[in-house]
């Protein structure tokens, strides 16, 4: 049986046979099916003189140009993509001055500060370090020379300022733009603790938390304690929505009307974690370390973020104390201790959040209490009916009882009084 001879398929055939002909006998592609050619966008600059608009306009239309920016205050020229083979005939253009591959830009990625890596936050299922921000549902009080404001890594919620003097103003005043961080230390608590969990600056332990800035350190530096007796005073008038407050500060001697502040502000539900000091001394000879209803922190020498004595630096401390400290995960030199020190964090080269923006590194005890805060913040996340003393025992339970390398153990063979607080470790 003979087939019926069908035209218009026979034309087709032939059809794709010159094609696949001229295919084949033409030049190769410049790159490789499924990948951008190189250097297809360019940065073209304009001699001076030239106008922009117009220019771009015009070498658009006459060369085929993907046109994506137009520049005429901070440079003059555009940015475009360019079809193959059209390049050389741009540049021989007498308007341009020079053109350059467009490049990749890509933001520097978030730091896992050592003193998160130490405690285990990064692997911790509350804190969630992922470099996705999700601000966690808790806030913390920190109390402290204020907070920048504006500062893009942290989720700053209220402010006030406790430094209020004046008939006037007898109580901290909520909104008052002055609560900004002049100092820089209530920014760098703050981060340790809360910063968001991005692709940028540093990450806290309880990432995104709402933050209330307590300013009770005049710009100069000069605190009383009454100013700060007036910033618990305000943290407890807001313990219905305040869950965890820090304060890495702290006298020599005793108050008895600090002392009961800060026992009411316990007992309205607030968790307290403070600062043991850096006068190295007895936490019993100081306030508010040596309050019994806190959570008093010692610092850990740390340099790498892990254990086993293996990372290096050194650093000096000078008044009052005039020590150097060089051994990884050992005792700080600086640190306060005695029987009244809960736990110790990280308190060497801790990277966080700095007025102005960006990250610096601080050390003491003022940086080893907001990595405890943080801790306790999401413990209340897990445990919402928790009290402070309970939440204070959690946190014991899940600590590291042997932190230190310098001595047998893993006892810190460099803690004057010799009696071994444990290293804070959250869950994983």
């Amino acid at each position: 049986m003979k087939l019926k001879t069908n035209t218009t398929f026979i034309f087709i055939i032939v059809a794709l046979q010159l094609l696949f002909s001229a295919m084949t006998n033409a030049a190769p592609p410049e790159t490789a099916p499924g990948k951008k050619a190189a250097h297809q966008r360019y940065i073209v600059v304009f001699k001076p003189g030239t106008d922009s608009r117009k220019k771009s306009d015009e070498l658009t239309k006459s060369h085929g140009l993907g046109l994506h920016h137009r520049y005429s205050h901070a440079l003059n020229g555009m940015a475009a993509t360019i079809p193959a083979g059209k390049l050389e005939a741009l540049k021989n253009d007498p308007n341009i001055l020079y053109v350059e591959p467009d490049r990749i830009v890509k933001p520097y990625a978030q730091t896992l500060p050592t003193g998160i890596d130490r405690i285990e936050a990064d692997l911790n299922p509350t804190a969630s370090i992922d470099n996705v921000n999700n601000p966690l549902d808790v806030d913390i009080a920190i109390i402290d020379s204020g907070i920048d404001l504006d500062h893009s890594d942290l989720n700053v919620f209220r402010y006030a300022n406790c430094d209020s003097s004046g008939p006037f103003n007898a109580s901290c005043t909520e909104g008052d733009i002055s609560t900004e961080d002049i100092m820089g230390h209530g920014t760098h608590v703050a981060g340790t603790a809360a910063a968001y969990d991005n692709s940028f600056g540093v990450v806290g332990v309880a990432p995104g938390a709402r933050i209330w800035a307590v300013k009770v350190f005049p710009d100069d530096g000069d605190n009383y304690l009454s100013i700060t007796i007036a910033g618990i005073d305000y943290v407890t008038a807001n313990a219905s929505q305040i869950e965890v407050a820090n304060m890495s500060l702290g006298f020599i001697g005793s108050s008895s009307s600090f002392d009961t502040a800060i026992s009411n502000s316990v007992a309205a539900g607030i968790t307290y974690v403070v600062a043991a000091g850096n006068e190295l001394t007895d936490v019993a000879n100081t306030s508010p370390g040596g309050h019994p209803n806190v959570i008093t922190v010692s610092a850990l020498s740390d340099w790498d973020g892990q254990p086993g004595g293996l990372g290096s630096g050194t650093v000096t401390f000078g008044d009052p104390i005039n020590c150097t400290e060089n051994v990884d995960d050992s005792f700080a030199c600086f640190s306060n201790y005695g029987t009244g020190v809960d736990i110790m964090a990280p308190g060497i080269k801790i990277r966080s959040t700095c007025i102005g923006g960006g990250t610096c590194i601080k050390y003491g005890t003022s940086m080893s209490s907001p990595h405890v805060a943080g801790a306790a913040a999401l413990y209340l996340i897990e445990n919402p009916t928790a009290t402070p003393a309970q939440i204070k025992s959690m946190l014991l339970a899940d600590a590291d009882p042997a932190p230190c390398a310098n001595g047998v153990g893993g006892l810190c063979a460099d803690d004057p009084d010799g009696i071994q607080e444990p290293l804070l470790r959250l869950p994983c």
